[in-house]
């Protein structure tokens, strides 16, 4: 298993840019446990964006059966 280094680590704003939606959709995605974070200290989340991807591919897949 790969360790985790600190630049693996993403805010809710790293993970807007890099999907290309809304932070107002990330934070919905963590509510409904389309993703999760990393670590929460108060305010502060953290994603491990290797995770998120796997998480996001699963939603995809299973939502493809859907259409």
């Amino acid at each position: 298993m790969a360790s985790v280094t600190e630049q693996d680590y993403a805010t809710p704003a790293d993970l807007a840019a890099r999907y290309r939606v809304s932070k107002r959709t990330i934070h919905y995605w963590l509510e409904r446990g389309t993703i999760a974070a990393a670590f929460r200290r108060g305010n502060v989340i953290r994603f491990i964006v290797e995770d998120v991807d796997q998480q996001l591919k699963q939603t995809e897949g299973a939502a493809s059966g859907d259409r």
